[in-house]
């Protein structure tokens, strides 16, 4: 694999760079670089959201925006190779694509693969605009990496379906405007063939939100409930009872975009380390220490190098596969790692949360982050689980919920 850009591709990115020179929101690129590692350096997720849409907006408008979508939907038409060209130019303003990751990563990804034609041209390109916003309902409170177990529960009713139950973890659905849910329409079958998937709009009155707060003071998930939501049987994704081939198609997409597009801290940690304290010693004369960023630069790379070997397979015509658990694997505990580095080089000032102190700031938000990034897209347990099984070729564990979902117990049986 050439990583050199052709005459066409160092073309392409002359052009991204002008149109970056020109257009970025170069006035705020103080606060957007706070917004690293789901920092929150506004008061009102509506300011941050603003700020986003705005950039969005205007790469529409210049034919900057979804490179990888057809054009019909609206996006270029281009490769995944000039899209990641975009990407490395746009640099700290990718930070603005935070509210739309979801929408545009996975969402979008799903419904061109089952939505119908329709449902396409209506959401795709203002998803593409950035004009709404959709979250991902999965998880819940007793399903969350072992997904196929989820319990709520889609009753049909004439011209549709009526949802009851509960998500957890949810990204977004405070300020969403839609969401997809995974469902279980058929408790009578295995667990894995009796789900569908079904998409709803987030303001109905039977659908409430409920955001969790965070270690950081901030809420970024959210519980939802779901009392007799009604969902049209048009806005079933694919078939029903099939809702778990639809589910992978949007794991594979989230892992890919998390694990691609999430920053390890590297750059961080190793400015810190250079840095002298008042008796002219820096922090990168220590061996220990040196060794770890060795070892952390050569994950960044390797993720890295590994996140352009997909996006080759995929502009031959492939499909993001479950190789990409290992950027999400690697990247979530080494971020972890990096926060506690920097925070324990602070010293004293870290014991102090403090937005004014960007040192601090950025190595707090960063050690927030690590720990949701280990859980959001897959548990590091699970993600180990898909690579020893459909990479490795290792035997499966042994499963003991094989019959009827309905016969699955919830707790141990009592004595």
């Amino acid at each position: 694999m050439d990583l050199s850009d052709t005459t066409q591709q160092a073309e392409f990115r002359s052009r991204a760079r002008a149109f970056i020179l020109e257009h970025a929101p170069w006035n705020a690129e103080s606060v957007i670089r706070k917004l690293r590692f789901a920092g929150k350096p506004f008061d009102k997720d509506a300011d941050w959201i603003a700020l986003c849409a705005a950039w969005q907006r205007s790469k529409q408008a210049h034919g900057w925006a979804c490179l990888v979508w057809p054009q019909e939907y609206g996006g270029q038409g281009l490769s995944p190779v000039e899209n990641v060209i975009f990407q490395e130019e746009e640099g700290i303003f990718s930070e603005l694509n935070g509210p739309f990751m979801i929408s545009q990563g996975f969402i979008a990804p799903t419904l061109m693969s089952f939505a119908s034609d329709a449902q396409r041209r209506m959401f795709l390109p203002e998803i593409a605009r950035g004009d709404v916003i959709w979250c991902q309902m999965f998880s819940e409170p007793a399903a969350g990496s072992d997904l196929a177990g989820v319990r709520t529960r889609a009753e049909k009713v004439e011209g549709g379906w009526k949802l009851y139950g509960q998500k957890v973890w949810t990204s977004g659905a405070h300020y969403a405007q839609w969401g997809m849910a995974l469902v279980r329409t058929d408790p009578g079958v295995v667990k894995h063939k009796g789900l569908s998937m079904m998409f709803m709009c987030m303001d109905d009155p039977n659908l409430k939100v409920r955001p969790i707060a965070e270690l950081s003071g901030h809420s970024h998930f959210n519980e939802v409930f779901l009392d007799g939501v009604f969902v049209p049987d048009e806005q079933v994704l694919g078939a029903v009872n099939d809702g778990w081939r639809v589910a992978l198609t949007t794991l594979m997409n989230e892992r890919m975009s998390i694990g691609a597009s999430t920053p390890l801290g590297f750059e961080e940690i190793f400015e810190l380390a250079l840095r002298k304290d008042d008796s002219g010693q820096a922090p990168i004369e220590s061996e220990a220490l040196r060794l770890k960023l060795a070892d952390w630069y050569a994950k960044d790379c390797g993720i890295r190098y590994g996140t352009q070997r997909m996006l080759t397979a995929i502009a031959r015509g492939g499909q993001p596969g479950p190789e990409g658990a290992v950027a999400k694997l690697v990247g979530a505990s080494t971020t972890q790692e990096i926060a506690a580095c920097g925070l324990e080089l602070l010293g004293n000032r870290a014991l102090v949360q403090s937005d004014e102190d960007d040192d601090i700031y950025r190595f707090q938000w960063m050690f927030y982050f690590g720990a949701l990034h280990r859980l959001e897209g897959g548990t590091d347990e699970i993600l180990r689980n898909t690579l020893a099984e459909r990479v490795l070729g290792l035997p499966p564990d042994v499963r003991l919920d094989k019959g009827p979902f309905k016969d699955v117990p919830t707790a141990p049986q009592q004595r």
